[in-house]
């Protein structure tokens, strides 16, 4: 399950952050053991593709920010 990245998600590790936490409240756990229980659920099953997509992601946007140099960032496009 894929998810786009958002102006928000400035490094991989703010991206994750988000798609982790929406899929472990996915089924609403009531108890601290559920809830670590679909933490490592989770974490154990996002796909290697998708860790590179954003990886790639974070890389491109890194090389938009150096050539900017300070300035607007109007040609980013976010995605995975």
């Amino acid at each position: 399950m894929a998810q786009s990245i958002c102006h928000q998600d400035l490094t991989p590790l703010h991206y994750f952050r988000g798609y982790v936490k929406s899929l472990v409240y996915a089924d609403k756990p009531r108890t601290i053991e559920a809830l670590k229980h679909n933490i490592e659920l989770v974490i154990h099953e996002i796909p290697s593709d998708l860790c590179e997509k954003v990886i790639q992601n974070w890389i491109d946007r890194i090389h938009c920010t150096a050539r900017s140099r300070d300035g607007h960032l109007n040609d980013v496009i976010f995605h995975t």
